[in-house]
C-alpha cells in the first residue's frame, strides 16, 4: 500500500492457473491442436499425470483439482516444449512397452509397438529350444533384455551392448528398476568395429534400420530429438543387417537362433535374401500388429 492505495499487482492467466483440471486439459488439448501436435489429448493427460505424481486412469479423481504456482509453471513448461514438437516420453522422462514403464531420455530411442513382436518371439525361441546365453545387439534403453529377463523364469544370461555409453547408463537403471540386472550384462560394444569372444543361443537386435535418405524426410518429433545414430547407418539401411548375416553364423551356438526387426516391406525382401545368401535356414517374415513386415527369424 502506498499513499494510502493498494497497489495490484497484474498476474497473466498463464502463470498461475485459474482453471479446474478438467478445463486445463480441454484448453491445452485445444492449443496443441490447432498447431498440428498428433495425439494432443493423450500428450495432456501423460504430463498432467507426470506433474501429479499419478497414474492417467486416477486423472478422473483430478477433474477439480487446481494446479499450484509451481506445477502450473511446469505445465506451461512442458507445454512449450511440446509445442517445439518434443517428444512427450522425452519430457516426463518415461515410457511404457510390454506393460511395464521405463525410463528413458534422448539418448536412447523412444520404443514403438512394433517392437513388442521381437521380445514376444524372442520368449517363445527360449521357452522352445531351451536357450540360456542371449545377446542384445544396441540395446539402447535395455527394454528388450528387461523384457526377456521378467517374462522367464528359467536360468538366462543376457548380454545386452551398445556402442552409445549414455544409452547404456539408462538400461541400466531401468534394470536396476525392474529388479533383473542380475540376470543382464551391460556392454559399451561397437558391433560393426568390435569383436566378440563368445557364442550365443540366441541374437536378439532393432538395429538401425532408416537409410539416409528416409531419415531426412522423417517427422520433426524424430529428426530433431531422437539419437540419429539410433535411427540410421548413415546409408542404405543395410549395413548391420549385411554383418548380422555373415557373421551370426559365427556368433551362435548349434541349433541358434537370430531375431531381427526390419523396415517393412521393402526393406524384408533385402534382407531375407541376404540371410538366404549366405546360408541361414527356416527364415520366416512376421507381420507386426499393422500388418506390415516387421521381423525377421533365422537359424543356423
Amino acid at each position: 500500500m502506498k499513499n494510502g492505495k493498494l497497489k495490484l499487482i497484474k498476474i497473466k492467466s498463464d502463470e498461475i492457473n485459474i482453471y479446474p483440471l478438467k478445463k486445463l486439459i480441454e484448453k491445452g488439448e485445444k492449443k496443441l491442436e490447432k498447431n498440428k501436435i498428433k495425439e494432443s489429448k493423450l500428450k495432456i493427460k501423460w504430463i498432467i499425470s507426470n506433474i501429479l505424481k499419478t497414474s492417467i486412469k486416477n486423472l478422473s479423481l483430478y477433474q477439480d483439482y487446481k494446479l499450484s504456482k509451481k506445477e502450473n509453471q511446469l505445465f506451461n513448461n512442458y507445454i512449450k516444449r511440446l509445442l517445439n514438437h518434443e517428444p512427450v516420453q522425452y519430457i516426463i522422462k518415461e515410457t511404457e512397452f510390454f506393460g511395464l514403464d521405463f525410463l528413458l531420455d534422448n539418448n536412447v530411442l523412444i520404443p514403438r509397438i512394433e517392437t513388442e513382436r521381437i521380445v514376444d518371439f524372442a520368449i517363445d525361441s527360449i521357452k522352445k529350444y531351451n536357450y540360456k546365453n542371449i545377446i542384445d545387439i544396441g540395446t539402447g534403453s535395455g527394454i528388450i533384455s528387461i523384457c526377456i529377463a521378467k517374462k522367464i523364469d528359467q536360468n538366462i544370461s543376457i548380454l545386452a551392448i551398445d556402442s552409445n555409453i549414455n544409452a547404456l547408463k539408462i538400461a541400466k537403471k531401468n534394470a536396476i528398476k525392474h529388479k533383473v540386472n542380475s540376470k543382464i550384462k551391460f556392454l559399451h560394444f561397437n558391433i560393426l568395429k568390435d569383436k566378440l569372444k563368445k557364442n550365443f543361443d540366441l541374437i536378439v537386435s532393432n538395429p538401425p534400420y532408416v537409410s539416409i535418405k528416409e531419415y531426412n524426410q522423417l517427422d520433426k518429433d524424430i529428426r530433431f530429438f531422437e539419437p540419429k545414430s539410433a535411427l540410421t547407418d548413415y546409408d542404405n539401411g543395410t549395413i548391420f543387417y549385411e554383418k548380422f548375416s555373415i557373421k551370426g553364423l559365427e556368433w551362435l551356438n548349434k541349433n541358434g537362433s537370430i531375431v531381427l526387426e526390419l523396415g517393412g516391406q521393402k526393406h524384408s525382401i533385402k534382407i531375407k535374401k541376404k540371410f538366404f545368401k549366405r546360408g541361414w535356414k527356416n527364415i520366416k517374415l512376421i507381420n507386426d500388429f499393422n500388418g506390415d513386415t516387421r521381423i525377421l527369424i533365422a537359424q543356423n
